[in-house]
């Protein structure tokens, strides 16, 4: 009997009997359920199919019946039916093409082993089952999880839930196996064991990326494209489910991928993936993040937000400025060791400029055998220190109990940064002005596991003082170098304070440059010498102490004849300023090029041109970073008026070639005429008229007399007048003798 709508009764009589129906209601091609009731409501048949009844995807576009194999048979459900295999579609009216009354002898099959969670697993078989069978002692797991019981979906049995005591381990390959499962006919499932696995989410270094591909051109012989190769050094297969990739700037979500242990997975652009296609296993990304060629941080998150891996790289990690011009990829060199930075990558040495989806080209043994060195400790704020160390820490294992400082110092809190090799402490007390702590780092190891040693694990804690005008001094200065030369501004802490040069700058005449913008402690009594060529200044100065050079990219303004150099604090407070000019040098040079003016004493005023001089020639003609050759520092006074040295040679090179008159009175304000008059009283030169002096001071005298010519050898005497504030005169007579080089 065929039953069709009304409508289309003609269309089949020639097939058989045929019944119209009214209100026919359209089969829908995706499946539905169909129900056969008799006069009084009573169910006489029911189906429901779906699209796989077919067991062909072309059948199933179209033209063909579904036909029931056995119409006695032992069970019911999708295996005994099937596309027809009629020519002409269907066999409306008639036997079935694919009639077959055998009975059902076959066992079995698995369809689909799925996993919903991490305590639930869902199996489908092909065929209405026995659901006496499908019971817990029938389905056992071989991690040694039990099964809490089964839930058979409908009443065909082809849906099975099975409900486990507890969750099995992400990462690893469980087996569930099922024995004595039967379907509705009695054929036992051939006991057999299915494999199933849910990817486990990555932890820090469960994924690592071992290649960077920023620069791809020019291309050597791989696709012009960025790409990045991550590497699964687990025993765990991975899901890459929801990972984030995050550059500087920017951040994408990894589609799901399961990466098996040792595999390596290339990541690019989606819209280029299929160019890696012959090169491995190739995850396309959406929203790339741009790698830059310079260089650029790369990390990777899972899906709670932690840190798997991250690195930092920059060209200078290619050792090669030709491959890091473009077309050659950065490699790591052994994945063992990933959280090595620079010394573990290296440019690709394949001809093809990369290896992607496979070992490295440059894979080799780079054990880290040496712990972690303590390198920098500087004082965040009066609570607050920050460390860094030369490479990253194993971060699991530290806490504020393992550092320690001198002065009785300890630490109640603890923060890593990001780039774990560097962290805060918290002081439990406040940190005091102008001390230096001794910072000490125990049982501290690396992210290889070696622990840090006695030799590595102490640093000093400055905590500078605030630099009032002239704490530091200009004390030297090379305006006018040799053809070649390189100009230098050497400065001298002359207090008692550590002090942070950071953001100070050097003014020029008509500009200025920053000394630094990192932290540059200058500890009392010590030099620095800020200079724009440090290996042309050793070269030209042997003596010359390079441990105290500032380097700038240039020099400010500072003119070879005369000018004015500033030293400016963060706060563009000036702490001192010299205005030179090449007058100040010794009137008895003929070339001035290459000789540097230094300051004879500390205490002098910087715009004092008496408290200058030409360096001696003994030392180059300058002292960048020690003491001056022309330093009066540490002369002692003694008496209301002294003088020294008693013996000078105005042309000697040994640094006596100029002569001090030093005054210290008990009240300022005192008028000085100084006189140098020669064995027979005749007066040479007026050194100073009417000078107001202060408390104390001095003045030179460089052995010329009034014409500019050197005095002859032999007995001076410097006179001066004194006039104090009310009036009253007083004289002081002092000897020296001019000599002459031999």
């Amino acid at each position: 009997m065929i039953l069709t709508a009304n409508s289309n009764l003609s269309l089949f009589q020639a097939f058989g009997d045929v019944a119209g129906v009214s209100s026919w209601n359209s089969l829908s091609n995706n499946g539905e359920q169909i129900i056969l009731t008799d006069n009084l409501g009573n169910v006489v048949d029911s189906l429901t199919y779906d699209k796989s009844w077919y067991q062909s995807s072309d059948k199933a576009d179209g033209g063909w019946s579904i036909e029931q194999i056995n119409p006695t048979p032992s069970c019911i459900g999708a295996h005994n039916w099937s596309s027809s295999s009629d020519p002409k579609g269907g066999t409306p009216g008639k036997q079935n093409a694919i009639y077959d009354p055998s009975p059902d002898i076959i066992a079995p099959e698995v369809n689909a082993l799925q996993v919903i969670n991490d305590t639930t697993l869902q199996i489908n078989f092909n065929e209405t089952m026995d659901t006496s069978t499908l019971i817990d002692s029938n389905f056992s797991l071989s991690s040694g999880v039990s099964v809490l019981n089964i839930t058979v979906a409908n009443q065909l049995g082809t849906e099975v839930y099975i409900h486990l005591t507890e969750k099995f381990e992400a990462g690893l390959v469980h087996g569930i196996r099922l024995s004595n499962v039967m379907d509705c006919a009695g054929n036992a499932i051939e006991d057999i064991t299915l494999d199933f696995l849910v990817g486990a989410s990555p932890n820090l270094y469960d994924l690592i990326i071992t290649e960077i591909m920023a620069a791809p051109s020019p291309s050597q012989g791989l696709p012009e494209v960025e790409y990045l190769e991550l590497y699964n050094p687990s025993n765990k297969v991975l899901s890459i489910a929801g990972t984030i990739l995050a550059d500087a700037i920017n951040t994408t979500i990894l589609d799901d991928y399961s990466l098996w242990p040792n595999e390596y997975l290339i990541l690019t652009p989606n819209s280029t993936a299929h160019q890696f296609d012959a090169f491995g296993q190739v995850l396309g990304v959406s929203n790339w993040v741009s790698l830059n060629n310079s260089e650029d941080k790369l990390s990777l998150f899972n899906s709670q937000g932690e840190l798997i891996y991250t690195v930092s790289y920059s060209d200078a990690w290619y050792r090669s400025s030709i491959k890091s011009d473009g077309g050659f990829s950065l490699e790591m060199i052994d994945p063992t060791f990933p959280c090595l930075e620079e010394s573990n990558w290296t440019a690709s040495e394949s001809t093809a400029g990369g290896s992607p989806g496979k070992i490295n080209s440059v894979d080799n043994s780079n054990p880290d055998l040496l712990g972690p060195k303590l390198v920098q400790a500087i004082a965040i704020n009066a609570s607050t220190i920050q460390l860094r160390f030369n490479e990253k820490l194993n971060t699991s294992a530290i806490q504020p109990s393992h550092f320690s400082g001198s002065l009785d110092l300890s630490f109640i809190a603890m923060a890593m940064n990001e780039d774990e090799r560097s962290l805060q402490l918290t002081t439990d007390n406040d940190l005091v002005e102008n001390t230096v702590y001794e910072i000490t780092a125990n049982s501290i190891s690396d992210c290889s596991g070696n622990l840090i040693r006695e030799s590595d694990n102490a640093i000093d804690l400055i905590i500078a003082a605030e630099a009032k005008p002239r704490d530091i001094v200009i004390n030297e200065i090379l305006f006018n170098p040799k053809s070649g030369g390189a100009r230098f501004v050497e400065i001298y802490n002359n207090s008692t304070n550590y002090i942070n040069l950071s953001g100070w700058s050097l003014a020029g005449l008509t500009n200025s440059r920053i000394l630094t913008e990192e932290n540059l402690f200058m500890p009392p009594s010590t030099y620095y010498t800020i200079t724009n060529d440090a290996s042309v200044l050793s070269s030209q100065y042997p003596n010359a102490q390079s441990d105290t050079f500032i380097k700038l990219t240039s020099m400010p303004s500072l003119p070879s004849d005369e000018g004015q150099v500033s030293l400016i604090n963060p706060s563009q407070i000036e702490i001192d300023a010299f205005s030179y000019n090449e007058d100040y040098h010794s009137p008895l040079l003929s070339d001035l090029k290459g000789i540097s003016l230094e300051r004879i004493k500390f205490s002098g005023q910087s715009e004092d041109p008496n408290n200058w001089f030409s360096a001696s020639s003994t030392e180059y003609s300058a002292t960048p970073g020690y003491e001056n050759s022309q330093s009066r520092s540490r002369e002692v006074q003694t008496g209301e008026i002294s003088v020294a040295p008693l013996v000078f040679s105005p042309e000697s090179s040994n640094g006596a070639n100029f002569v001090t008159i030093n005054y210290s009175f008990q009240t300022p304000g005192n008028t000085l005429n100084i006189k140098i008059v020669d064995a027979e009283g005749r007066m040479i030169l007026e050194l100073g008229q009417n000078v107001i002096a202060g408390k104390e001071g001095f003045l030179t005298w460089n052995g010329t007399t009034h014409q500019g010519s050197k005095a002859r050898i032999g007995y001076y005497m410097v006179l001066l007048e004194i006039i104090s504030p009310t009036g009253e005169i007083r004289y002081s007579k002092n000897k020296v003798v001019v000599g002459t080089q031999f």
